[in-house]
């Protein structure tokens, strides 16, 4: 796939994501989520021609991303997605700590898109 094509991935999970959590289905929307994230993820990566090709690949582009912006939320925030991964398998999160974690990986997922942007 081209970084476009996450691009536009990214986007479809991220509908399918609101889709279920409205159908009540919150660790499929959790997972969808996840989803969404590694593909901008992925994204951003290739655009600047970084590995892109595991889920260690993604961790090293966030912290490379936090390391050059100089803000540390990237990193705290990719640990929410991550979460939310585990979620689908686990069920481990208590409601107010999912919502938090859902929100953060949302923040995320914009910020990278947005970095497609610059």
């Amino acid at each position: 796939m081209l970084p476009a094509e996450h691009i536009l991935e990214s986007r479809r999970l991220m509908t399918r994501a609101e889709d279920e959590f409205a159908a009540g289905d919150t660790p499929v929307s959790c997972e969808l989520l996840w989803g969404a994230v590694a593909h901008a993820t992925i994204a951003v990566a290739m655009a600047r021609q970084w590995p892109a090709d595991s889920h260690g690949a993604f961790k090293a582009a966030i912290m490379r991303i936090s390391r050059e912006r100089r803000e540390d939320y990237w990193h705290s925030d990719f640990d929410s997605a991550e979460n939310l991964h585990k979620y689908f398998y686990h069920r481990h999160l208590p409601a107010d700590e999912l919502a938090h974690r859902r929100r953060r990986a949302e923040m995320l997922l914009f910020r990278l898109l947005g970095l497609l942007n610059e």
